[in-house]
């Protein structure tokens, strides 16, 4: 078996009381507002747990089509020229604070 060891060189700055003061307040419209690229992703066992998953993300409205991918992993970065790609379900999500595209796709034969 072998492995890495990773090492880092040990770093000490002084204080600088300027770093006690509080983040600025950032509105929830800014701060949890969907944007172009994925967030909040989640992948999950559907139907028949050995051999399907499902995985879910948002993002603005701007991206009107989305996809997921997915391909075995091997060693080395081929593997993503064999990637499966399946069209995901898109729909809209309206809360109190904005409009968002939730994205859905399900992977089956696994």
């Amino acid at each position: 078996m072998t492995g890495v060891l990773l090492s880092f060189p040990a770093w000490s700055f002084a204080h600088d009381p300027a770093d006690d003061q509080p983040p600025p307040k950032v509105s929830p419209l800014v701060m949890y507002q969907p944007t172009a690229n994925p967030d909040r992703v989640v992948l999950t066992w559907r139907g028949d747990t050995r051999t399907t998953q499902a995985v879910t993300w948002r993002t603005s409205t701007e991206v009107s089509r989305a996809f997921a991918e997915i391909a075995e992993a091997e060693a080395g970065p081929g593997f993503a020229a064999r990637a499966r790609r399946i069209d995901a379900r898109t729909e809209v999500f309206v809360s109190d604070l904005f409009k968002c595209h939730a994205h859905s796709a399900e992977f089956t034969e696994l």
